[in-house]
């Protein structure tokens, strides 16, 4: 068994609780708009990306099914966020493209 990887002594059951204790944390909208949602949005998937990329790093050598799920769901991020820089960078285009 390996002695470093620390051990969940209590369970949090309490949503409530899950929020704070999350280390991505949630911020409810402000601005309604398109553009500031989607950079909300961005800005939660890198978040994700970190703490995937931390579990993997944690989990690499020692933990392979823990660490490979993490990849898979951090590739699965990394997309997400792709696709809201596209939007984001669509917007910008359509924005210019009515300006002239």
């Amino acid at each position: 068994m390996i002695d470093f990887v620390p051990r969940i002594t209590t369970f949090v059951l309490d949503p409530k609780q899950w929020f704070e204790l999350a280390r991505c944390k949630y911020d409810s909208p402000t601005d309604f708009d398109v553009v500031s949602l989607l950079n909300q949005n961005v800005a939660s998937e890198r978040c994700a990306i970190l703490r995937y990329q931390e579990i993997a790093k944690f989990t690499d050598g020692i933990d392979f099914t823990t660490c490979d799920i993490a990849k898979h769901i951090l590739a699965e991020e990394e997309e997400h966020e792709q696709d809201l820089q596209d939007y984001l960078t669509d917007i910008a285009r359509m924005k210019k493209s009515f300006q002239k």
